[in-house]
């Protein structure tokens, strides 16, 4: 196993699913059909805090994008780190993780703004911060838009278009 968490085999397993050690941190490699399943197994260990998730967009890579969660067990003061694949480009979606954690409520938002995954299942999946955002043209997804396909052409890197 290198430093930067890749490894021809993984040995250790989590609820099924490989573990890797990256940068002094154990990392649960999910598949998006297990996604649900383990991470109610996770709360169940006691890992009942989510920290902190963010989406990664690899682009030019497949898959292209990840989710990766931050979770934590106030009790036993440990850390996981668990990552799901997004495998659909076009239309990239994962079930929400809000009815495990409350807390991805929020979080989960702001990666569909600024990335365009679903959550499937999330009771409020809208714009994150409107008030933030005043008169502004709606609907486009920051980052994963204004960045171009290998090849294609360079569209413009302005965030936001004013009206």
């Amino acid at each position: 196993m290198t430093d930067n968490g890749t490894a021809a085999e993984s040995q250790e397993q989590l609820h099924g699913c490989p573990v890797i050690e990256s940068r002094g941190q154990r990392v649960v490699l999910v598949p998006r059909g297990e996604y649900v399943k383990v991470m109610k197994a996770l709360v169940a260990d006691g890992f009942d805090m989510l920290v902190d998730l963010t989406g990664v967009d690899y682009l030019g890579e497949e898959p292209r994008f990840e989710v990766v969660y931050h979770l934590q067990s106030l009790d036993l003061n440990h850390q996981v780190v668990v990552k799901a694949l997004v495998r659909d480009h076009e239309a990239p979606s994962l079930p929400s993780a809000y009815p495990v954690y409350k807390g991805a409520l929020l979080q989960e938002r702001e990666v569909y703004d600024l990335m365009g995954i679903r959550f499937a299942g999330h009771p409020d999946l809208r714009v994150h911060c409107p008030a933030a955002l005043p008169k502004v043209i709606l609907g486009v997804h920051l980052v994963r838009d204004r960045l171009p396909a290998r090849g294609a052409p360079r569209r413009p890197m302005a965030f936001l278009v004013m009206v």
